[in-house]
C-alpha cells in the first residue's frame, strides 16, 4: 500500500513586522508528499524558507493528512501554597497503559506527558511547569507523540543541591578509599623488607646446607682457596 504524504515542516512564529522569527513557537504546519519532499530540498541555502523553518519531521502511517490528531494541554501538578516545592510527577496515578488506550485516549496521551516531564526532571533536573503535547493515531491505532511546544519550565534547585552532595560524598569516599590502599601497600612493602633483611629459620637452614655441601665438592675435587680469601668466607 503507498502512502501520499511522507513529512511535515514546522515553520517559526514570525513577528508582524516579518522582522523576528521566535523558534520557540511554531506557526505554520506543511504536509509534504514525496515530490513535494524533493522539491523542497532543491531549494538554495540562501532562500527565506530554510531561515523561516522549524523542523521536519517524518509523517506516520496514514492515508491521508497526519493521521488523527489528539492535543493535550500539560500542567504540572505544583502546590500553590508552597509554588517552590519540587514536584512530583506521579504518572502511574492516572492508570493502566492499556485500558486508557481502550477507554480514554486522551487519558493516556496525558499520562506520556507527565511521562516526559518525570523523565527530564531525574535525568535533566528540569521542571516541566506546562506545555502543549500533539500525539497523533496512525490507521493501526498506534498513538504517537510527534510534537510539543509552548514549554515552560525551571531549573530544579533541590535535585541539584542533593546531586552536588552525592558528588562531594562521593568524592570524599574516594579519596578516602585510596589512602586506605596506600597505607596497605606502604606496610606490606615494609613487611617484605623486614623478612628480606632477618631470614626465618627454614630460609637459614637451606643456606646452612648449601654451604656445607659446597664446601665438601671443593674437598673432593681439591679446589684450591688463597689465604686471604679463606678469612673472607668464614667472616660470611
Amino acid at each position: 500500500m503507498l502512502y501520499k504524504d511522507v513529512a511535515i515542516v514546522r515553520f517559526c512564529h514570525m513577528s508582524a513586522d516579518e522582522k523576528t522569527l521566535d523558534r520557540t513557537k511554531s506557526a505554520a504546519t506543511q504536509v509534504l508528499g514525496e515530490n513535494g519532499f524533493m522539491y523542497l530540498f532543491q531549494k538554495k541555502y540562501s532562500e527565506k524558507i530554510w531561515r523561516n523553518m522549524l523542523c521536519i519531521q517524518s509523517n506516520i502511517k496514514s492515508m491521508l493528512g497526519c493521521g488523527f490528531l489528539i492535543h493535550v494541554n500539560f500542567y504540572a501538578p505544583i502546590n500553590l501554597e508552597h509554588p517552590e516545592a519540587p514536584i512530583t510527577y506521579n504518572f502511574r496515578d492516572l492508570g493502566e497503559d492499556l485500558n486508557l488506550i481502550l477507554y480514554n485516549e486522551e487519558k493516556y496521551c496525558q499520562k506520556q506527558a507527565f511521562k516526559m516531564a518525570y523523565y527530564i526532571q531525574k535525568l535533566y533536573h528540569h521542571d516541566i511547569l506546562r506545555m502543549k503535547c500533539e500525539f497523533a493515531k496512525d490507521e493501526n491505532n498506534t498513538i504517537w507523540f510527534i510534537h510539543a511546544k509552548d514549554i515552560y519550565c525551571r531549573t530544579n534547585t533541590v535535585a541539584i543541591a542533593d546531586l552536588q552532595a552525592r558528588q562531594r560524598l562521593y568524592r570524599e569516599q574516594q579519596r578516602s578509599a585510596l589512602q586506605q590502599i596506600k597505607a596497605r601497600e606502604k606496610s606490606e612493602a615494609s613487611e617484605m623488607r623486614e623478612t628480606d633483611v632477618v631470614p626465618n629459620g627454614a630460609v637459614a637452614n637451606i643456606k646452612a646446607a648449601m654451604h656445607t655441601k659446597f664446601e665438601k665438592a671443593k674437598t673432593r675435587i681439591g679446589f684450591y682457596v688463597p689465604e686471604d680469601q679463606r678469612d673472607e668466607e668464614a667472616s660470611e
